[in-house]
């Protein structure tokens, strides 16, 4: 079946409209590969350059913003789903099911769901 049809469109809505409208133009933007990256910046802006601004080595693209390295991003980025974390606990998230997404969250790829 196509990706498309895989996706539960329902929870993606109800999901997205418990959230802040700025979070939800955020994960639009990134999902679709067209946040104000250095990299999309440098499509409309003549000699812009493409580099993180935080670690200098890679190209900031969408995925980048996620996966840089630099302490201070990582550290920012660890803080961010602490809060993810605590909104989930202040909903009532079943605890198992929270647990599991923040080891994953945390993890950053180092580990997939099944072998947490």
């Amino acid at each position: 079946p196509d990706a498309f049809d895989e996706v539960d469109w329902r929870a993606v809505y109800q999901t997205l409209n418990g959230v802040p409208r700025m979070f939800q133009i955020w994960a639009c933007k990134q999902v679709c590969g067209v946040a104000g990256t250095n990299e999309m910046q440098a499509r409309y802006t003549p000699n812009h350059c493409k580099k993180c601004p935080s670690c200098s080595v890679e190209i900031e693209t969408c995925g980048h913003v996620l996966s840089c390295e630099e302490a201070g991003r990582v550290d920012l980025l660890h803080k961010s789903i602490d809060l993810v974390g605590q909104w989930m606990k202040d909903q009532g998230t079943e605890p198992t099911l929270q647990r599991v997404l923040m080891e994953y969250a945390h993890g950053r790829g180092g580990k997939t769901m099944g072998e947490i």
